[in-house]
């Protein structure tokens, strides 16, 4: 593998980007298209400014709340903005967001005791001009408190439908939304009643006005209480060709969700089952897994992949000890970070890693979310901690140890190696002022490595990903206020990350040791683009572009080391934002594209 450098960027770089203007922020996940498009989610209370200057107001209601989708491009600039709007008071707050079909789809709670009007979902680009939009079917009294909305990824809304009530379920609290691809369907995961207490739930809901769940199969448990699923993920197993659903949650009680697991804990445990919806269904849990928790667990959220072989990573947080991972908390209640194999053909869950932050250090730590890259090499997680430094305990990171704040929360980002298991790095968003408010709820990995993640600030923050590197303060535009943050690390493997930084040059370079270049010009471009690329290394190279949907519009031929310039016609190009790929064996490079 070449050893490129990254020397400028195209000059509208953005990162970190945040909201502003707001009367209160809360963020509620983060996620990523193929093209390396990140989005967004949150509710905004009234109205918020975004990164490009378009403030979206959901009503002449101060008390109003909303939710938001925002979606960036792998430099930061804003594509386009979404969010619902009433001409009367309302109260909807996000909840979920996943991306399936070239849709994005968003589960989002209402309070119909702040007001039942029929919404409008409303988009607007990275001008501030209007898309679109898509209404509501009036509030349906016997409903649930939920809405399913989608927006196609150019940002056109689709739909925003209540979520029916299903007969002898009731009190449905949804955590998690998983699309079933090829459909507007989805399944739903949370917690219901279902003559008995509240307990995990989860139910395939059939598109349409409203949402029906209604003849459709669900997994629900009665007379057990304090479960829930807070997570779902749906996942093609290549060793039997069928999709299998999963969910993590937390058990207050023995069997959730038609599971057999026994309670254990003190006051919680979390828990992992697996089911397959298109198979045996949802009524028939298939194999599950526990953390056995002496005092209490939570899970919090999964990712996984197949790649031959099923991969789960969880996190979440725990107290005193958990020993199916090995862990012990250290006497503080901590966060975990663990792998999970699974082999549907038997079907079986079994242990692979699990690592803890160092408790000598810290107060306090939590595990929010988890994402695995798309090549399925390296596990991402972040979380909170309140303590002095971040670490992650017997694996220590290349780069280090990363500074806190004891008494303040403070946030963390670190990684595993899915075949190693070591730390490829650690990372932690500094709380210097003591705020009340520090925490990252969400993070995306690109197909070129690069890590963003997102939270809630009051406060200036300061970004460490190295032990003697410093980087400009994430500035807070309106001190004391929740804002929504979002930034972006390029991970380098078998390097560190290196925090990306607004720059103002026009053009692009790479290079290393050796003199290699890459150059993209002219950026803007008219007519045609010209990818230049000089490297010692004898291998083929070849350039891609992708429009903002994430459709592969261009392909070059494989190109030999010898021919070092690329001229592309543009002319059958539309105007707009695009993003350029460059791969030469392990080297890739992706660079927005402009053409005018």
């Amino acid at each position: 593998m070449v050893g490129f450098i990254l020397s400028t960027i195209y000059a509208s770089a953005q990162w970190p980007v945040n909201t502003q203007n707001s009367a209160m922020i809360v963020t509620a996940d983060m996620e990523k298209d193929a093209a390396g498009n990140v989005y967004v989610l949150g509710t905004f209370e009234y109205k918020t400014t975004f990164a490009n200057g378009f403030t979206a107001v959901a009503s002449s209601y101060s008390t109003t709340l909303s939710f938001f989708v925002i979606k960036y491009d792998p430099s930061g600039n804003v594509a386009w903005t979404a969010y619902p709007a009433a001409g009367s008071n309302f109260a909807m707050k996000a909840i979920d967001m996943e991306i399936e079909n070239g849709q994005v789809y968003i589960v989002s709670a209402y309070d119909p005791g702040s007001g039942t009007p029929i919404m409008r979902l409303l988009s607007y680009d990275a001008g501030g001009a209007f898309i679109g939009s898509a209404a509501s079917a009036p509030f349906l009294v016997t409903g649930e408190n939920y809405y399913v909305s989608s927006i196609d990824l150019a940002g056109n809304p689709l739909f925003i439908s209540q979520v029916d009530a299903i007969p002898g379920v009731s009190i449905a609290s949804f955590k998690s939304i998983q699309p079933i691809p090829g459909t507007d369907d989805v399944f739903l995961g949370g917690s219901a009643v279902s003559g008995g207490m509240q307990d995990a739930f989860i139910s395939e809901y059939a598109a349409g006005s409203p949402y029906s769940g209604t003849g459709n199969q669900s997994a629900i448990t009665s007379n057990s209480s304090l479960n829930v699923i807070n997570d779902l993920e749906l996942i093609y197993s290549s060793s039997t060709g069928a999709d299998v659903l999963f969910g993590i949650g937390t058990m207050g009680d023995s069997g959730p969700i038609g599971t057999s697991l026994p309670f254990v804990s003190s006051l919680s445990d979390y828990f992992v089952a697996s089911f397959e919806p298109f198979g045996p269904g949802l009524g028939a849990t298939l194999a599950d897994f526990q953390g056995k928790a002496t005092d209490f667990a939570y899970g919090n959220a999964l990712d996984g992949f197949n790649s031959g072989t099923t991969r789960l990573f969880t996190t979440g947080q725990f107290s005193d000890d958990l020993p199916t991972h090995g862990l012990p908390s250290g006497g503080v209640a901590n966060a975990f970070m663990a792998a999970l194999g699974y082999d549907h053909s038997i079907p079986a869950f079994y242990f692979g890693w699990a690592f803890t932050v160092d408790p000598g250090a810290i107060a306090s730590a939590v595990g929010n979310d988890v994402v695995v890259d798309d090549g399925g090499d390296v596990a991402h997680f972040v979380g909170d901690f309140d303590g002095d430094q971040f670490e992650v305990m017997g694996n220590p990171a290349p780069n280090g140890p990363m500074p806190g704040v004891m008494g303040a929360p403070n946030s963390w980002q670190t990684a595993i190696e899915v075949g190693s298991a070591a730390c490829a790095y650690n990372a932690s968003i500094l709380n210097a002022q003591g705020a009340s408010t520090c925490t990252l709820v969400g993070v995306a990995v690109d197909y070129t490595g690069n890590v963003y993640a997102t939270g809630d600030y009051v406060e200036e923050l300061e970004a460490f990903n190295t032990s003697t590197a410093t980087y400009a303060p994430i500035v807070h535009p309106n001190p004391g206020v929740r804002e929504n943050f979002s930034t972006r690390f390029d991970f380098l493997a078998g390097s560190t990350l290196e925090y990306y930084k607004q720059s103002t040059t026009n053009s692009v370079a790479l290079t290393d040791d050796e003199n290699t270049q890459l150059n993209v010009y002219p950026n803007p471009a008219k007519d045609r683009v010209q990818v230049a690329l000089e490297s010692n290394t004898e291998e083929m190279w070849n350039v891609k572009i992708y429009n903002t949907l994430g459709a592969l519009i261009y392909t070059s031929s494989e190109l030999s080391s010898e021919q070092s310039l690329l001229d592309i016609d543009l002319n059958e190009m539309p105007a707009g934002v695009y993003l350029l790929r460059v791969e030469q064996n392990d080297f890739v490079y992706t660079q927005q594209l402009v053409v005018q």
